[in-house]
């Protein structure tokens, strides 16, 4: 993938985000930042064993891309050719407001009526502050055949967590997958008015044979 398509797919993402209404602030200045060491700085890796403290460094130093209504974000990097794209969900309760989306309501329909509920929500939110996060990695240079594959999802904190893919994601790819399995209401109510986005993945290069051999199809892979 060159950077012309890559630059094209973070733009088509933000429009999409802004179609389903969950578009947050753009973050300008850092969506120009294609150099992948900003998204490691040393102290963001000091923190990545609390994931709390992480993404609290993470939006206070402003080191992503996009954020969403949620105050999720998302960063994207491509640096030579090497990919890394991220999600982070917020970490931080809900509003009132947020929570009503979640059930596809609105508050000027409903007002108060689901306070109660949402009061519930929130103890079982304090009770449960795990998140999970997921970023997709490519790069030929860390590629190890049937180990290391050069196109992956990693889930959480777990460095050898990985979910081999046979193609090379987009950052369109990447915000589909997040939107459809962090954001499902919104996701089931909004798809089938993007019929392109049923095709998107045709877009996606396959991942060259040189780099995903006979041996690494052997196992569990995406394609």
């Amino acid at each position: 993938m060159n950077i012309g398509k890559y630059k094209n797919s973070i733009y088509e993402s933000l429009s999409l985000l802004r179609s389903f209404e969950l578009l947050g602030d753009v973050n300008y200045h850092y969506l120009n930042c294609l150099e992948a060491s900003k998204f490691l700085s040393s102290k963001a890796i000091q923190k990545q064993n609390n994931y709390y403290e992480y993404y609290r460094f993470l939006v206070e130093e402003g080191l992503y891309d996009f954020n969403l209504i949620d105050n999720s974000i998302f960063q994207f990097s491509f640096d030579h050719g090497i990919l890394r794209y991220a999600f982070y969900p917020n970490v931080d309760a809900v509003s009132y407001e947020e929570f009503l989306i979640q059930l596809d309501l609105n508050y000027q329909e409903v007002g108060e009526t689901f306070r109660e509920d949402y009061d519930i929500f929130l103890m079982q939110e304090t009770n449960s502050l795990q998140r999970v996060c997921v970023r997709y990695d490519y790069s030929v240079l860390e590629y190890k055949e049937a180990c290391h594959s050069v196109s992956h999802l990693h889930f959480g904190s777990e460095k050898t967590l990985r979910i081999d893919s046979a193609i090379v994601f987009t950052p369109m790819m990447f915000v589909l997958f997040v939107l459809k399995n962090y954001y499902y209401k919104v996701w089931e109510k909004n798809y089938l008015n993007h019929p392109a986005l049923l095709e998107y993945k045709k877009v996606c290069e396959k991942i060259d044979e040189e780099y995903f051999t006979m041996n690494d199809e052997k196992f569990l892979y995406m394609k």
